[in-house]
């Protein structure tokens, strides 16, 4: 070969200057060594690749330690059970308490603070450890794998990129592409209604699959195995990192009907009740130690006796939909594992099921709602509400949250719930790892060693013989915080990997140190997420002491006993926070607000699209909450049809379209509570202005106020509105023209195409503005 490319490169002679034919002559010797040294790269590459198992990373959201089955809980997981036989249970797994840190702390192998995601990204704000921006100085586990001939995929929930990163306009450095995935399917934000999901593939917003049957949890499964297969199309010899992460168990609680009707009846006895059973039946199956204590219930919930017949009923619909929530989802993940053994590659694949990325979330407040979006900002729908809607829970038409007593019965026996890292029921969940290559005898035991989401990926990296580098890219690398666990998996006699470890949420803190836990509660009930309370000072946070060697469930107070061994791991706290540079702690719902992080709407009055735009974060445009504003837009077409713009979806938002008979129509819902419905009886046509116009009570929050649709500067109907919402309309759903993406913000015609496209005509010069309309 190098022959004829010598003899072509003779032909090709360069009159003026013999120098270059021989440049010529040497860049081709050159490029078949180049060649030659690539393909035998490749060879080897592909030889090794033939002995590196597949990795599977599948990470549950909102799931408490006592849910599954597999853990003692009341709702199958036949899936984990499964895999727990077949592989091995980890009893003492710990996450950081909340989503973003957990997703950050997995990925990257470092604790979430060193990753710079300290805090949920929705409250992410200026201060170093906690905003949200994922360093190249933490490399990611799949740009690492990558970089040893590693497929990556990434399906489902991401919750890694800034809301300021997240609009058409990027960056997209920390989207699943640009830290380390060659594929994404899924959604970004925190969560996405179930049935229709605010969906990505890559960096695109896409509409989820047509049909009616669908739900985001069988999509991304599906997804998965497509990829696999795909995967092994084009390589039949190349090793993948699959990570999938489930929207479930968080809210919105949507399932199909018939999952739910499987529970129907099964938490009748109550949340009091219910801990107590799940506790007797993990000491049966010896995932706690026979005398584990159960924890009190926190005074701040009420007893299940305490509750009336009405809120009973609701309370037990809104846990039969978490069950049936949970159960379908681990059905599906079901097909993944089944998928893999099929194709003879269960094996050979290293498989992570964490069933929960923190503790069960109360966040649907002591009573619960059926549009958790209101109650988080104090708007909770009434009981009479509810119980009008029992038959709907858990269906399109709903976003419900079970109540804040269901939440903590699911961490049994642990005290406390999601977002308070300083307590069990907030950081440890369970977790069940698989890979029959190398677990054969130890099939079916327990672990014990105290582990955290961190060790997954210096355990990986051990498993693949891969050393954690210290420059990667050219840029120097964080050491990982983490610790292998790899000698755990191959017996049940594995010393201790970790000796210490911290944990922060919210000003929640504690530390562990060998065996000995240090714990601080920072007073704000973890069921008050959506409403800021008064900021309080650390020094007011009472620290307690519990010895974990001997206290499973965190059950005994030890402080006043032993003050000295209080003093010691207080100061191995303040030690490892100052090294991760977040010293003095300072609780993210209060920074989020005193040092907020960057947002594209800050300070905004008006924004101009000359062309429709889709895919812009609800909070990072002109923010229209407790003000008044207008929006208007330029049609033009005889018999023009679609949405002009929206905001927001199913939970709450609005919409302003032209219905199939082209006239103006502008819907706007707050949760549960009201709604407006303003059409002009003209059709539009020709060149016509359509504006809304907002006039706001004002007099502080979530105010009312009078809404006008307008066509050509006239006023065609008007319609008040007693309340809206304070913050926001949802965490997931965008600001879209010409076309509605994820779940429908209107009432649209039956039989339109997904998201009601503008047709029929132009949109242009969409105007969302807090000016007043004769200023502009």
């Amino acid at each position: 070969m190098l022959r004829h490319q010598i003899q072509f490169a003779k032909r090709v002679q360069f009159k003026t200057n013999p120098w270059k034919t021989k440049a010529v002559l040497i860049f081709v010797a050159l490029l078949h060594v180049v060649s030659a040294n690539a393909a035998e790269t490749a060879t080897e590459l592909e030889s090794s690749n033939q002995e590196k198992p597949n990795i599977v990373l599948v990470l549950l959201d909102d799931v408490g330690f006592g849910a599954t089955s597999t853990f003692g809980g009341a709702i199958a997981t036949p899936t984990l059970d499964a895999l727990a036989e077949e592989g091995l249970r980890f009893n003492r797994f710990h996450t950081t308490a909340i989503c973003s840190p957990t997703r950050a702390s997995l990925l990257t192998g470092r604790d979430s603070h060193a990753a710079n995601v300290g805090a949920v990204l929705n409250s992410a704000s200026a201060v170093p450890g906690y905003q949200g921006l994922i360093q190249a100085s933490t490399a990611t586990l799949p740009a690492i794998l990558r970089e040893h001939g590693y497929a990556t995929g990434a399906f489902g929930k991401w919750h890694l990129a800034p809301p300021w990163e997240t609009t058409p306009a990027g960056p997209f450095d920390r989207w699943p592409t640009g830290l380390g995935f060659d594929e994404f399917y899924g959604f970004l934000g925190g969560e996405t209604d179930q049935f229709e999901p605010t969906l990505y593939h890559g960096i695109q917003p896409i509409f989820r699959p047509e049909g009616e049957a669908y739900h985001v949890t069988e999509d991304i499964v599906d997804q998965s195995i497509h990829w696999i297969e795909q995967t092994r199309k084009a390589n039949t010899q190349k090793p993948f990192l699959l990570y999938l992460a489930p929207g479930a168990t968080h809210a919105p609680l949507q399932v199909p009907k018939s999952w739910i009707h499987l529970y129907r009846g099964k938490f009748s006895g109550g949340w009091d009740a219910l801990r107590e059973q799940i506790l007797k039946r993990q000491i049966q199956r010896g995932v706690v130690p026979a005398n584990t204590q159960l924890t009190p219930r926190p005074e701040q919930l009420p007893a299940w006796e305490s509750l009336s017949a009405d809120q009973r009923a609701v309370a037990e619909r809104l846990m039969e939909t978490y069950a049936g929530f949970l159960a379908h989802t681990d059905y599906h993940i079901g097909r993944l594992v089944q998928a893999l053994k099929d194709r003879g590659e269960f094996d050979n694949t290293l498989f992570v099921y964490i069933a929960g990325d923190n503790g069960s979330s109360a966040e649907g407040g002591v009573a619960g709602s059926i549009n958790y979006m209101g109650a988080l900002q104090g708007l909770q729908d009434p009981l009479a509400m509810q119980t009008a809607a029992l038959d709907r829970i858990g269906d399109e038409s709903t976003y419900p949250q079970y109540p804040a007593g269901w939440a903590w019965a699911l961490t049994s026996p642990f005290q406390w719930v999601k977002q308070v890292a300083s307590h069990l029921g907030g950081t440890r969940v369970g977790a069940v790892i698989t890979w029959p290559a190398m677990i054969q005898d130890q099939a079916g035991e327990i672990r014990s060693q105290f582990t955290h989401v961190n060790d997954i990926a210096p355990t990986v990296l051990d498993a693949l013989g891969i050393e954690a580098p210290n420059v990667f890219n050219q840029v120097a690398q964080k050491p990982m915080d983490g610790r292998s666990f790899l000698d755990a998996l191959q017996t049940g006699d594995a010393p201790e990997h970790k000796t210490t470890q911290l944990f922060e949420v919210n000003g929640n803190r504690a530390i562990y140190h060998d065996g000995w836990m240090a714990s601080a509660f920072h007073q704000r009930l973890p069921w008050s997420v959506g409403v800021r309370g008064k900021a309080s000072d650390m020094s007011e946070d009472t620290w307690e002491l519990y010895n974990l060697n001997d206290d499973f469930s965190q059950s005994t107070d030890l402080s006043e006993k032993a003050p000295a061994k209080l003093a010691e791991l207080r100061e191995v706290f303040r030690a490892r926070a100052q090294t991760m540079g977040i010293y003095p702690i300072q609780s993210a719902m209060d920074t989020m607000f005193s040092m907020p992080a960057p947002n594209l709407g800050k300070d905004l009055q008006e924004v101009v699209y000359p062309q429709p735009v889709i895919g812009i974060t609800e909070n990072q445009t002109v923010n229209i909450f407790n003000k008044s504003w207008y929006l208007k837009a330029t049609v033009e077409g005889k018999s023009p049809t679609g949405v002009i713009a929206t905001m927001g979806g199913v939970a709450a938002g609005w919409s302003l379209y032209l219905d199939a008979q082209s006239h103006a129509v502008f819907e706007y819902k707050t949760f549960e509570l009201a709604k407006v419905a303003l059409r002009s009886e003209v059709p539009v046509s020709g060149q016509s202005h359509i504006e809304v116009r907002f006039d706001y009570d004002g007099g502080g929050w979530a105010k009312g106020g009078e809404f006008s649709l307008l066509v050509n500067q006239t006023a065609v109907a008007g319609e008040r509105i007693l309340v809206t919402p304070p913050a926001y309309f949802s965490i997931d759903e965008t600001f879209d023209m010409g076309l509605d993406t994820g779940s429908a913000a209107g009432a649209y015609p039956e039989g339109v195409p997904q998201g009601f496209p503008f047709s029929g005509g132009t949109l242009r010069d969409i105007i969302l503005s807090l000016k007043k309309p004769e200023d502009c």
